[in-house]
């Protein structure tokens, strides 16, 4: 194979920092409205109360949960206040780096990936300045609650939903395309002969070689 049937791959069209920065500030914005809901929830709700919004389904109210999103392993152990704070941390910092390697055209999955670096990051305030998360939003039907929550854990839920629902159109999308030519900008392939002339083919000569200018056309060994 000669070295003039092998072109230099395009690089993949990265976020780049601007739109990294982008989406990072949507997970700060997340984190800000996550601690004035829960600053405003303590000033004005004693622990245990109730106040009805939605009667017979909406409550607010006011519980301390040691565990993670919606009470799940809120056994009262001392190592779950730091063990799961480490973990939460490592999580974000991982969906931070997936999101720098995005393209620019995985908005799904960038959506994604900031919506719960943003929740994952409002808890681990609360763990670790406090001992334990404040959760207010209570949904109930009849004798059936659901575990009192806050915006840090929608915002978790509504990111692994966006991830679920929509994060195949990203990946069909990267996956679409030539994979070595994702791997690097770097990565060299093969350039694709056009068959519409035989000479042409014969030689590898691109069909765009065939259709520029005469000029600029490369002339055709005989």
């Amino acid at each position: 194979m000669t070295g003039s049937e092998w072109e230099r791959a395009p690089a993949r069209d990265l976020l780049g920092l601007s739109g990294l920065l982008r989406w990072l500030s949507l997970s700060a914005l997340i984190i800000v409205l996550d601690q004035l809901t829960k600053w405003y929830a303590v000033q004005h709700l004693a622990y245990g109360e109730r106040i009805p919004v939605i009667a017979g389904f909406f409550d607010w109210t006011m519980a301390h949960n040691t565990g993670v999103a919606f009470s799940m392993f809120a056994d009262g152990e001392v190592w779950t206040r730091w063990g799961l704070s480490g973990f939460a941390l490592l999580v974000s910092a991982g969906f931070a780096i997936a999101l720098a390697r995005l393209s620019r055209h995985e908005r799904f999955s960038a959506l994604a990936f900031a919506l719960v670096i943003g929740g994952a990051i409002g808890n681990v305030i609360d763990r670790v300045r406090l001992g334990y998360v404040v959760d207010f939003i209570l949904w109930y039907w009849r004798d059936w609650h659901w575990p009192a929550f806050n915006v840090a854990d929608s915002a978790i839920v509504c990111g692994a939903a966006v991830l679920i629902l929509f994060g195949w159109r990203d990946a069909k999308g990267f996956l679409s395309g030539s994979v070595a030519a994702r791997q690097s900008p770097w990565v060299l392939r093969r350039r694709r002969p056009c068959h519409r002339d035989r000479r042409a083919r014969d030689r590898g000569l691109r069909c765009a070689d065939l259709r520029a200018p005469r000029s600029r056309a490369q002339p055709l060994r005989r």
